[in-house]
Order: structure tokens, then C-alpha cells, then sequence
């Protein structure tokens, strides 16, 4: 009986397949702090302390160098939320902790989708057919489908004084 009450939470909990860093160092308000860089869609998530009570954290996306080519696209930023769907990976959780108030964290969480399969379909030597016409069409409305997707949640932990 004591081994099932202790089973039971364990079989309840999904298990979480994101990559749990460790608390990174606490920062100072004020001071932007970059939280993960994604290479593939050329942008780095950072982010800073206000010491606001009314908007504690500020986070953004920043563009990275405009000779980098694009291979992911990231979506907007979304404070709070959890499980983006069907399809998408917990990829990371990081947390980064206040210097000026240790009670207070944000947690941001990274969330991946790879595409769906979009190939186009072969003639009798195995090559794709491309019309223009139709490349053109499918490009308008796939560009973005193609891409592997990130997404980030991000919530506050805690809180000052």
C-alpha cells in the first residue's frame, strides 16, 4: 500500500523532456542579461530586472546580424503559458535569479516544433517538379511552415520583499 501512494505522483506527472539548466548567476536591475541565443533564427532572447514593482522583468527578442540566413523562425514572446500544443518540445527551462531581491526569478521556457513534411512530388526520374507558377504559389503561403519553430514562455517565480 505505501509503495502504491508513493508510485502514484511519479505516474502522474508527465515526464519533462527539456534540458533543466542550472540557475544561471543573479543579475542587477537595470542590467540587460542575455538568456539563450538561437542561432538558427538569427535572434537572441535577453532580458533585465526593472525593479518596478508594477513590471518586474522586461524580456525581448534581438535580431542578429543581417548577414545571418535564416533556418527558424521565432515567434512572439509570451508571458506565462505552458504546453504550446501538439507537436512541440520542451527544449530548455533556464532561470535566472534578482541580485537585488533573491526571492525573484524569471523562468523562461523554450519550445521547438521541426516542420512538417512539405515535399513536392517527383517526376519518373526522382527529381522534384517545380513549376513557377506554382513555386511561386507555395512559397507565399509555406515560407514560413518549412522552418522549424521556436516559441518561449516566460514567467516570474517568487517575488520581492
Amino acid at each position: 500500500m505505501i509503495s502504491t501512494l508513493l508510485l502514484a505522483p511519479a505516474l502522474a506527472a508527465p515526464p519533462d523532456t527539456g534540458r533543466q539548466r542550472p540557475p544561471s548567476r543573479p543579475q542587477a536591475d537595470g542590467v540587460w542579461h542575455t538568456l539563450r541565443q538561437i542561432p538558427e533564427a538569427c535572434a537572441r532572447l535577453q532580458g533585465r530586472f526593472t525593479g518596478q514593482p508594477e513590471r518586474p522583468y522586461q524580456l525581448q527578442a534581438v535580431a542578429g546580424s543581417t548577414h545571418c540566413r535564416r533556418r527558424a523562425v521565432l515567434l512572439p514572446l509570451q508571458q506565462g503559458g505552458e504546453d504550446p500544443g501538439q507537436g512541440w518540445m520542451l527544449d530548455e527551462r533556464i532561470m535566472v535569479p534578482s541580485a537585488a531581491c533573491p526571492g525573484l526569478a524569471v523562468e523562461l521556457r523554450l519550445w521547438r516544433r521541426q516542420p512538417a513534411d512539405t515535399s513536392r512530388p517527383r517526376d519518373a526520374q526522382g527529381r522534384e517538379r517545380i513549376y513557377l507558377q506554382q513555386a511561386r504559389e507555395q512559397w507565399a503561403r509555406q515560407r514560413l511552415a518549412g522552418l522549424p519553430q521556436w516559441r518561449a514562455y516566460w514567467q516570474l517565480q517568487g517575488r520581492c520583499g
